[in-house]
């Protein structure tokens, strides 16, 4: 079997909005990206840092900026 016409493959439905794609689109709404507010300056914390050496089986969480 031969396909001669897509319109054979292609619902009325569909049909419709096929025909209507051809509208202009309004543009995307585009959402700033706000920035975080600056902190500041954190010192690191030496008392984290022995009490994750004290116990080998747990981790420490190091943020170095």
């Amino acid at each position: 079997m031969a396909i001669t016409s897509s319109r054979l493959l292609v619902t009325p439905r569909v049909a419709a909005d096929i025909s209507q794609s051809n509208d202009p689109k309004p543009p995307p709404k585009l959402y700033p990206i706000q920035d975080p507010p600056f902190k500041g300056y954190i010192p690191p914390q030496p008392e984290g840092y022995e009490q994750s050496r004290e116990t080998a089986s747990s981790s420490a969480i190091v943020i170095d900026n």
